[in-house]
């Protein structure tokens, strides 16, 4: 299979790259094929990146007419993710059996991007099994492999870890991806990137998890606004050292800037995570 990644909004640009690290490992994890990352590729710089989708003159078998042939992989697919109302995002999954020349569209609107991201497995299921004819699992089997690899020990991996996870005030969800990326969705509507890394301290595995991107006061929804956009200039990443209680629960210590009387400061606080799926 030949994935040449997501095309969407420039609006979304900060997010495109997660979300396209989350269908690779999707797909990298089907067993019945055998995977090609193309999202470098010349083909989704120069045309589908470049390709309106929303235009009336849009045509799915025209564009992927001018995909490049390669014999040894049987399947073409792609997404595109696009806002067609204020609270509706619609993502499309396009295939092609190139066994056969047949072109497939599979789709689903969302109330919220985040929701793409935790339903992306069962769309990406249903793409592949109706290009292919194949029976790939029941619902939600997809990452069957991450499950039970984090249900069968309590080794600290990256694999082991992925899933969404809660546990925090003000934090809605935590999404990690054995890429080494995730995101944390704050209830004040805010989103921030995180690189996540295994290392070992002394014989003990620590997971690491830490901000990556720019400053942003809402990441601090406790401290009022004008007290903490004093120290943007001067505030470390976010960071949180973790370590996995059992296959279901990481515990820790959380650095990050704390109001303490009348100045903010930067304070670390014990933390527990516990995995929701």
């Amino acid at each position: 299979m030949n994935f040449y990644g997501i095309a969407a909004p420039k609006s979304i640009e900060n997010m495109i790259q997660i979300t396209q690290d989350l269908f690779t490992a999707q797909l990298r994890i089907i067993p019945a094929v055998t995977f090609k990352d193309c999202t470098s590729d010349s083909f989704k710089k120069n045309i589908i990146d470049k390709t309106d989708f929303a235009s009336d003159s849009f045509s799915i078998s025209s564009l992927l007419e001018k995909v490049p042939e390669e014999k040894s992989m049987s399947v073409t697919l792609f997404a595109n993710i696009a806002k067609v109302e204020e609270d509706v995002w619609v993502c499309t999954i396009y295939t092609r059996n190139n066994l056969t020349g047949s072109i497939y569209t599979t789709f689903k609107d969302y109330d919220s991007y985040y929701k793409i991201l935790t339903d992306a497995k069962l769309l990406i299921q249903e793409s592949i099994e109706k290009s292919t004819g194949l029976t790939i699992a029941t619902p939600g089997t997809i990452a069957s492999e991450e499950t039970a690899s984090a249900k069968a020990n309590t080794n600290l991996s990256l694999e082991g870890i992925s899933g969404t996870w809660s546990g925090e005030k003000n934090i809605s969800k935590i999404v990690l991806m054995k890429s080494g990326r995730g995101f944390i969705i704050f209830t004040n509507g805010s989103s921030m990137n995180i690189e996540i890394k295994v290392e070992n301290n002394g014989g003990t595995k620590i997971l690491n998890v830490k901000q990556i991107g720019k400053f942003n006061a809402s990441f601090y929804p406790d401290i009022p606004r004008q007290l903490v956009l004093e120290k943007a200039e001067s505030a470390s990443p976010i960071e949180w050292s973790l370590t996995l209680e059992n296959n279901t629960k990481l515990s820790g210590q959380k650095k990050s800037l704390s109001l303490n009387g009348t100045s903010v400061e930067e304070t670390t606080t014990n933390v527990n995570w516990k995995k929701l799926n």
